[in-house]
Formats: structure tokens, sequence, C-alpha cells
């Protein structure tokens, strides 16, 4: 080999140069350090491509098992048989595979969660009418679920209200249509806030309001220039529900009710003076002061036929009252019934004649404890003996003005 310092011949093995004594581990060592540049690592072409495929082919197959995996877990299965809306499957499923496991139920929750809410949305679109939304709650509902219970009463509910309301603007549209004013506004004050409709039902209400109130006055006078004042006060009563307070509509109520007391008061009075059969008197009667038990108190009505038949038979109401005035409840003598405030009491084969008072030595019997100091009393039918009855028109006025209420003298 030649020194590299002197390129003097010197021998293989030599450490130093025997002519200018340079080391020469020093030139190996640098002759070995040195590489030989653009040499690149890694396999041969052939090999590189090889291992690249089976790399790939390694891949594939384990995202094939994953997917094969996957498809096969519960939670695919049980959403396949949701996808084909078979509810049976879907919870039997549910029950035998994802049920008790926490992590699954809630994942499971969160899917259907989120159908339960796009159904609401499509509904709320109008991409589902209302009919086919219910149908598709109640397939998952059907499921059994608890955790998503909450959710389906949630949209479930609020399908409803905006279906209801809805409705009732589709109604109340048609009714104005038809100037029928009181329903119109009954169904356009229902259209809920989150009802697209629901600014046009205002509207509605607001430029229909004048009109309204006009129908309301004239249909008001013409039941009252008809003396049908019972109309008219309803008519303006249902008027106050859309216009509470309205000074127009509270005077003529008012008016219209004063005149029909007056024209109340007419016919109750008629009524009773018209009566076929009526009560001429009616009182306690004592029988024996010390023998009560043997011959007790009674009720002593005494009655005249006014019309031109015989009365068979009759029904007379008694009501009673105390020392103060005060209703109070009758029993009779061997009633094992609760006391009541009306009494009715049967004559049967009275056999009144045209124009005759019935009613003296008779009456109905009362318990010792009755208490009683005043009694009331009214025909309430008759039968008689030509086959043909009577009903008393005065007897619910009488009933209306006494029952349960203080008596004034």
């Amino acid at each position: 080999m030649l020194c590299p310092k002197c390129k003097n011949e010197i021998l293989e093995e030599s450490l130093f140069c025997s002519k200018c004594g340079a080391s020469l581990n020093e030139g190996k060592s640098t002759e070995i350090a040195e590489k030989p540049k653009n040499v690149k690592k890694g396999f041969p072409k052939l090999k590189s491509k090889l291992g690249i495929t089976i790399i790939i082919i390694i891949f594939i197959l384990v995202a094939i098992s994953v997917t094969i995996i996957m498809e096969l877990s519960p939670s695919k299965q049980f959403l396949r048989a949701i996808n084909k809306n078979n509810a049976i499957e879907a919870s039997t499923i549910y029950k035998e595979k994802i049920e008790g496991n926490t992590k699954k139920e809630a994942s499971i929750a969160g899917s259907l969660n989120s159908d339960v809410k796009d159904i609401e949305k499509s509904f709320i679109q109008s991409k589902l009418d209302y009919n086919a939304a219910i149908v598709k709650l109640k397939e998952i509902q059907d499921i059994g679920i608890i955790l998503v219970q909450k959710q389906i009463t949630l949209s479930r509910d609020s399908i409803y209200n905006l279906n209801e309301s809805r409705t009732a603007f589709k109604q109340g549209t048609n009714y104005l249509n038809k100037k029928d004013y009181p329903n119109a506004f009954s169904k356009l004050k229902k259209v809920i806030k989150t009802d697209d409709n629901y600014s046009k039902a205002q509207d509605l209400i607001s430029n229909s309001q004048k009109d309204y109130k006009a129908d309301i006055l004239t249909k008001s006078e013409e039941s009252a220039s008809k003396k049908d004042y019972a109309a008219a006060i309803t008519t303006l009563t249902n008027g106050l529900i859309a216009f509470p307070n309205d000074s127009d509509i509270t005077i003529r109520k008012s008016d219209y009710e004063g005149k029909k007391a007056i024209q109340l008061k007419i016919k109750i009075e008629e009524t009773k003076s018209n009566q076929e059969v009526m009560v001429e008197s009616a009182s306690i009667i004592t029988q024996d002061t010390e023998y009560r038990s043997l011959y007790p108190d009674m009720i002593k009505v005494l009655v005249t036929n006014n019309s031109n038949k015989t009365v068979k038979n009759m029904q007379i109401s008694s009501l009673a009252y105390d020392k103060n005035n005060l209703p109070i409840t009758i029993k009779t003598e061997y009633s094992f019934s609760n006391a009541t405030y009306e009494f009715l009491g049967h004559g049967d084969n009275v056999n009144i004649i045209p124009k005759a008072t019935y009613g003296d030595g008779v009456g109905w019997n009362l318990d010792e404890s009755h208490g009683i100091k005043t009694v009331l009393s009214c025909v309430k039918s008759v039968e008689y003996y030509d086959g043909t009855s009577w009903t008393n028109p005065y007897y619910d006025y009488w009933l209306e003005e006494y029952k349960e209420k203080e008596l004034k003298q």
C-alpha cells in the first residue's frame, strides 16, 4: 500500500510509514468512515412492490373483517330492524342483546331520540301528515325503550298541538268567510305561536273586530225585538268574551237583563194563576201533643181542582223551613232513606171532582224530630180519570225560587 502522506510504498499491515513516520490508522479510519455518496437504502425494486401489495391486502382484509363484525353487532341488527319497521324484531334484539349494557343502551337511545325529533321536524315542515307522524312515533314507542319515552311524549304533544292549531286556523277561516264571527274568533284564537299561521290568524282577528261587534249588536237587537231577551243576552255575553268590558255591549246586556226579569215575573204570575190544580195552603198539623209517636205531626196540603176533569192521582212537592226561616230537610215517618230538601208526596185515588177542594183530614206523617215550622207546597203533576195528565209549568219556577233558599217573609 502507499503512505497517504508521502506516497512511499509500505507493507499492508504497517501502522506507521517507514519513511515519514505518518500514522496509517488515521487514513484507514478516515477511509472507512467515508461512504460513497448517492447510495440508497431499502429493498430492491422487486421486493419493495411486493411488500406494498401485501400491506394493502392486509389493510383490505382488516377493513372487511371490521365491517363484518360491525354488521353482525347487536346495534346494527337493531337499527336494521328499525329501518324495516319491524318493532317486534327490534324489541327482541334490544332485550336479548343490548339491554343491560349502559353504553349500548345510551347509543341506541340517542339514535332513536334523533329519529323522533326528525319525525317531529318533518311534520312541522309538512313533509309528513298528522296520521303518518303519529304512526311512526308509535312504532318507536312499541319497542319499549324507557330512555326514548320522554322524547316521544314531547314530540307527540308538539305534533298534536300544532295539528290542532292548523285545524283551528282552517276552520276559523271558513267560519269568517261565512261571517260566523263567534265561531271564527273562537277558532282563530286557538292558533298557537309556533304555528306558521299565527300571524295570519292575529291579522284576521284584528281586521274583523269592527264587523264582529256590529254583528253582535245587530243580532241582539233582532232577538230583543221578538221579546227573546234570553237569546239577546246570550249573544251579548258571547260578545263580551271577544270584547271584554266593551261599554256598548255591557250597557245593552244590562238593559235586556232587566227586561228579561220583568218578562219572567209576568210569565211566572201567568203560570201560577193558570194552574189546573193548585195548592191553596200548606201547613204542619199537630195531631196530638202528648202521644206524637202514635199520632205524629203531618204535612197537610189543601188543593183545588180548577179543571173540568176529575183528578185521580197527583204528586205534590213540599219544602220545609225551621223557626229561623232557613231550609231544612224533610224526613217522614218510617222513612229509612236519607232526608231530602224536597219531599214528593203522592196522592192516589183522591177523586177530586172539578172545582172541588181536597186535603182536609189527610196528609203525610213526619218523623218525631222533624223540626219543621213552615212548609210550602206546589202541585207537580196530576193524572185525570179520562187517562190524560197535566204537568204544572209553574212547578219549575216555584222550585227555583224557594228550594234551599232562606224564606223571605
